[in-house]
């Protein structure tokens, strides 16, 4: 901890241009560019890491300290976590990358496109020079905010420098520290003292971060949000506390330890899944208890089972889709085209039906969910079996074959009459979606912060839909669907299984 507070001090203090050690950087990138360069030329000629991709990554390291330097000043949340994380990066666009590069305007020959940076940026991911490339909305802005991140955003990107390659200088206070230190070899350090990720809770919880923001539907402004969060809070929620604070609750068991956030190393998806749906189950339906090693092994094991199984279910109901699609009369009035029969059932049609991986977890997700609120309801959550029992019990099953019901229900299209539970509908296909795209995220990404950055769009946009529910929906179901984005999400930054 100390040493973590070293750092963010020494970062906070001293200008990000005289800490780092540019040459020094850039010889331990140019040992990266020279081994991806020799398993280039395995199989190629020519090519690799040409002149171009050694330019464009000196102008990344000239523009990183300046950006790292204005979010000191604009951003200082943004700052505060790239620091704590060791994630230093920039933000910038192809043409402004080339305009760098083409510093010669006289000589047009010599220039690069913004094609050619594009192209370099990809050999630098691939070399591992940078970690990531995050695309943002356009906003007008030199530097997007966490929240206009977006797949498909055309404006600034940010390029996460490879942390093992930046080489910091001492300041005068860690010189002095070093010499004062070697005269007291053998200092205990405290490994136990790792902080927990608080930033789901901000995105969920802290009402200064519901600002105005912008919906399909117009602006919610910042006093109805909260008067939104007032209302879960004031009104006895099935979770209570336990979720929505940061602090560990008095009520909670007393073994119970707040994981830190960290992503999985495991490259097995079914086991990555299956993890992070104990980890759900452990904080919903145990109340975060810890239990021993070979309990959660057995309850691991358990869960894939499940997900394998649940796999099956999800094949058979697109299967029965498709079967009940080709039965139909429009299908069968394209059998003088086949080509086009074919490209309507295949590229049309079955791209609409459900992910078969992804939706056995969010099937196996909310029977998990389904168990939690009704054991509250009824008052059973404290008796229920350890892990390694439950997930083989009657009443797992029966969740279980609750969720599937329900699942099945949402690719049901009701009437238009019926808006209430086509609007139920809309949101908890997005509660599943924002599930799945949260752990891929967690899965996929470099860092913490991507999946982070996942969750809040995802929360910005089921309070959007919230905003637009019918007069038929009651505060009370909005609340719920509210708590459900909540349990289903919450657990993922506490997912290290110890």
């Amino acid at each position: 901890m100390a040493q973590q507070a070293q750092l963010k001090t020494k970062f906070h203090q001293w200008s990000i241009y005289d800490l780092l050690d540019r040459n020094a950087t850039l010889e331990k990138a140019y040992d990266l560019m020279e081994i991806y360069q020799r398993k280039w030329l395995r199989t190629r000629k020519r090519g690799g890491m040409v002149a171009s991709v050694h330019d464009v990554l000196q102008a990344i390291i000239s523009i990183m300290p300046r950006t790292m330097e204005d979010m000191k000043k604009e951003q200082p949340n943004v700052f505060g976590l790239a620091v704590y994380s060791q994630e230093f990066f920039c933000f910038t666009n192809n043409e402004y990358l080339a305009s760098m590069v083409n510093r010669q305007a006289a000589r047009p020959i010599l220039q690069i496109s913004g094609r050619t940076v594009r192209n370099c940026i990809k050999k630098l991911l691939e070399a591992k020079i940078l970690t990531q490339k995050v695309n943002f909305v356009h906003t007008g802005k030199n530097y997007p905010e966490p929240m206009h991140e977006d797949p498909t955003g055309r404006g600034y990107f940010k390029l996460v420098l490879n942390k093992d390659l930046l080489v910091w200088g001492e300041t005068t206070e860690e010189v002095l520290g070093e010499a004062a230190q070697s005269d007291n070899l053998g200092s205990p350090i405290n490994t136990d003292t790792v902080p927990s990720f608080p930033q789901m809770y901000s995105i969920l919880d802290n009402k200064d971060t519901l600002k105005q923001y912008k919906t399909p539907a117009g602006i919610v402004d910042k006093a109805s949000a909260s008067a939104e969060l007032n209302s879960l809070a004031n009104a006895g929620t099935e979770q209570g506390s336990k979720l929505n604070l940061p602090t560990v609750p008095n009520h909670l068991p007393i073994n119970f330890a707040p994981k830190v956030f960290i992503p999985t190393k495991t490259t097995d998806k079914e086991e990555f899944f299956a993890q992070q749906l104990f980890e759900q189950a452990r904080v919903a339906l145990w109340g975060g208890k810890n239990f021993n090693t070979i309990q959660e092994i057995q309850a691991i094991d358990f869960l894939r089972s499940h997900l394998r199984l649940t796999r099956d279910f999800v094949q058979h109901f697109r299967k029965q889709k498709i079967d009940q699609f080709k039965d139909s009369a429009y299908y069968k009035g394209l059998a003088k085209n086949p080509k086009h029969q074919w490209k309507i059932l295949n590229e049309w049609f079955v791209s609409k039906l459900p992910k078969t991986e992804l939706s056995a977890v969010r099937i196996v997700a909310e029977a998990i969910q389904k168990q939690r609120e009704n054991g509250l309801k009824r008052g059973y959550l404290d008796k229920l079996y350890a892990p390694q029992f439950y997930f083989i019990s009657d009443n797992w099953n029966k969740a279980l074959d609750y969720s599937k019901d329900d699942f099945m229900k949402l690719y049901t299209q009701f009437s238009a009459k019926n808006r209430s539970l086509s609007y139920y509908q809309t949101v908890m296909e997005h509660i599943n979606k924002s599930h799945t795209a949260t752990l891929k995220a967690l899965k996929d990404g470099t860092t913490p912060q991507y999946a982070m950055n996942v969750t809040e769009k995802a929360w910005r946009k089921i309070r959007g839909l919230i905003a637009q529910a019918p007069p038929e929906v009651s505060q009370e179901q909005k609340d719920k669907l509210i708590r459900k984005f909540k349990d289903r999400l919450q657990p993922i930054f506490s997912n290290q299984i110890s």
